[in-house]
């Protein structure tokens, strides 16, 4: 049951985000053309600002989470309907407390915009940004039971239809009104309109949430969510600064500027698509590793834990690969040539991407096992560190220092977080079979890299940009997988997800 609902969480998830990727590129190319760079920099910086805010989210989504899967395992509706009021309550404590920052932070506005020519009022737009933030939280509670009881797929598809209905409409509206401020009130509305559709759904599926009787939490259960917030905060502090002050420094840097964050921000785009998609990948298994690690058994969840990281390389091979050898191709297609960034710059977004995605096998197993109090000072020193690399070399060699600190500010999970609380504590193993575990994906994705790029390269001499565009996507779908498939067939993992895959198809074929 456990696997078939991964694997289900895991086909909606790749499906829908097919259907949000394709959407979001058509849609920025026509924001790009149609209002240009100076609005595509505001609104990527606006959401760095609004995703550092979200700090005062301290983490109680994940802690309760976490307390969910064992009254769902048990069936104990009490205790659900308790933490599902409980969280509320949270939830609309900080949307309120997200509303006064953000008017709190307005005057601040022009000064970390710096100059720019548009048309709207830039305090207008910057109070919608916080409108539809401070908003999302009033509904958006009850996702939780979705996620927690393996039915990822049901936000999914949620998700996903309103995305396209939302994306369609404001394409028209930038075609035919090229209103900004319309675009983002459309926004909001449908944002609403989507978490009070997945509202309903969990009170139709979870008919024990409507009602009214409904016991305070007990005070272990909370006193066990506000220990593990505790750690939580330190850990949303450390991704909402090292994940969300890029494009603030990068528009304060008089060299750089708002029409940097505009050129940066396609990129990032393009990686935070991937980089959702991903997330949905594993989001959908860590309930089910959640549950693994309650039932203890150690060997299991080891074996479990190397097929993860297996996928993990596998995907974060190919989408890294593809990504250095095809992403200018694709810019210049999309936004215009005018867009693309200096190969070197693109390079480290391509390894920052890698050294973060690579992250995720060890940080689902941390969430599922609920290691957030224990770790807590970590990303608050990789927050410190973040900052002062980002800053002291954006001025030494401009946009590259700002992503090389990024980098660098990660390598206190790769050297101390993980080898300590998932190797020590979660699967009991030694440092040396993380470095074991490790280092054979790293040389395999180098490897791809440099023999995937010298091949396009070649290629790029004798076609124009539109047809090197699919020839290099032709490339990326044979060399990565390719080298990776040669140099890992004869591993258990392997062979773990080759039978998985022929089973379901032999089963398919069956029905």
């Amino acid at each position: 049951m456990r696997t078939e609902q991964s694997i289900k969480n895991i086909i909606v998830a790749l499906m829908s985000y097919c259907v949000t990727l394709i959407l979001g590129f058509i849609s920025r190319g026509v924001f790009a053309k149609i209002l240009g760079a100076e609005y595509l920099g505001i609104s990527g910086l606006f959401a760095n600002i609004i995703s550092v805010m979200s700090v005062v989210e301290l983490g109680f989504g994940s802690a309760i989470i976490y307390n969910l899967y064992r009254p769902l395992s048990e069936n104990n509706c009490e205790q659900i309907k308790s933490l599902i009021r409980y969280y509320k309550k949270v939830y609309s404590i900080i949307a309120i407390v997200v509303a006064f920052m953000g008017i709190v932070l307005m005057p601040l506005i022009p000064i970390i915009v710096g100059e720019i020519t548009i048309r709207d009022n830039l305090y207008f737009i910057f109070l919608l940004f916080v409108i539809d933030s401070s908003t999302s939280y009033l509904l958006t509670y009850k996702r939780s039971i979705f996620y927690a009881d393996q039915r990822n797929y049901v936000v999914n598809l949620i998700h996903a239809t309103m995305y396209v209905f939302i994306n369609v409409i404001q394409i028209a509206i930038l075609i035919f009104l090229s209103n900004y401020v319309l675009f983002l009130v459309l926004q909001i509305t449908l944002h609403l309109l989507e978490n009070i559709v997945i509202s309903v759904m969990a009170d139709k599926k979870y008919s024990y949430l409507r009602n009214k009787d409904v016991a305070p939490l007990d005070l272990m259960t909370k006193n066990d969510i506000i220990q593990r917030v505790k750690g939580l905060f330190f850990h949303q502090i450390g991704s909402s600064i090292v994940l969300g002050t890029d494009n603030i420094i990068m528009s304060m840097t008089k060299s750089l500027g708002i029409i940097v964050v505009g050129k940066y921000s396609n990129y990032i785009m393009v990686i935070n698509n991937l980089n959702a998609m991903m997330g949905q990948v594993f989001t959908s298994v860590t309930a089910s590793i959640g549950n693994l690690i309650v039932e203890k058994d150690n060997g299991d969840i080891y074996m479990v834990y190397k097929n993860i990281l297996f996928l993990n390389a596998a995907i974060c091979n190919f989408i890294c690969v593809s990504l250095f050898a095809c992403i200018d191709s694709l810019v210049s297609i999309w936004v215009g040539e005018e867009y693309v960034l200096p190969t070197i710059v693109v390079a480290i977004i391509v390894i920052n991407f890698y050294v973060q995605s690579m992250k995720r096998t060890c940080g689902i197993f941390k969430n599922a096992a609920g290691i957030f109090y224990e770790d807590r000072f970590v990303p608050f020193v990789e927050a410190i560190i973040n900052l002062i690399a980002s800053i002291v070399l954006v001025y030494l060699i401009g946009l590259k220092g700002i992503i090389l600190g990024t980098i660098i500010s990660s390598m206190i999970h790769w050297l101390y977080d993980f080898p300590k609380y998932v190797y020590g504590i979660i699967l009991k193993k030694p440092v040396k079979q993380y470095v074991l575990d490790y280092v054979p994906y790293l040389v395999t994705f180098v490897a791809s890299t440099v023999l995937t790029k010298i091949i396009c390269r070649t290629i790029a001499d004798y076609c124009g940009s539109v047809v090197l565009f699919f020839i290099d996507v032709v490339v990326c779908l044979i060399i990565p997988n390719l080298t990776f498939v040669l140099l890992f067939h004869n591993k258990p993992e392997f062979i773990h997800w080759w039978r998985f895959v022929t089973q379901k198809i032999k089963l398919s074929k069956g029905m």
